[in-house]
């Protein structure tokens, strides 16, 4: 089994809705670590985002928590935890967080927040771009049904003979299953037509 190792030597962390005290101490365990931070306000994230590799926001921040719900730029969140709260908590889950820190920051656990929140995030974008894929998939499947069905009733095939037809016209036109089933369910007559007796 594959390592991953995270290194976090060079990272740029944002730092949204920190106090001073707060930031300093940040900044201090960044500086250690070899990372560089930068100072974002809460509205205007997704410009002020796009020179940083991950954020750290402080959810007890009233111009981070209150009102409007943030856009979020894609990229591992870290909370800042003071209060615990049910509704507190209830928000800090609701912005997707990777990774999280207790308040008051103190000089370690970063490399720990930073490390588990890169990982996080990387499963998470991995396992939402496998669901987006099979959610096309499934989609997709109903052309692959009626493509059968047309196979099936234009050259007169039980079932697995028309799946297996669909296959074997698919690898020949060097394309997957679902993208010839909806070519040939779009244009049943040129598709079936330039099939032939195949």
């Amino acid at each position: 089994m594959r390592k991953n190792t995270w290194r976090v030597r060079g990272l740029s962390l944002g730092l949204v809705g920190c106090d001073e005290q707060t930031a300093q101490n940040l900044e201090q365990q960044c500086l250690r670590l070899g990372m560089k931070t930068r100072r974002l306000a809460a509205f205007s994230l997704e410009s002020d985002s796009t020179q940083v590799d991950a954020l750290i926001f402080d959810s007890d921040n009233p111009d981070v928590n209150g009102g409007d719900a943030l856009s979020w730029p894609a990229l591992p969140r870290i909370a800042l935890l003071g209060n615990e709260t049910p509704s507190r908590l209830q928000w800090v889950i609701a912005q997707g967080i990777d990774g999280h820190m207790r308040k008051p920051v103190r000089y370690d656990g970063l490399l720990t927040a930073v490390s588990l929140a890169l990982h996080n995030w990387q499963n998470r974008q991995s396992l939402e771009a496998s669901i987006q894929k099979m959610e096309e998939r499934l989609k997709a499947r109903r052309f692959v049904f009626s493509a059968q069905l047309l196979l099936m009733r234009h050259f007169a095939l039980d079932e697995n003979s028309a799946y297996s037809r669909l296959r074997t016209l698919a690898m020949e036109q060097q394309k997957t299953v679902e993208q010839f089933s909806i070519e040939l369910v779009s244009q049943p007559e040129i598709q079936l037509g330039a099939l032939g007796g195949k």
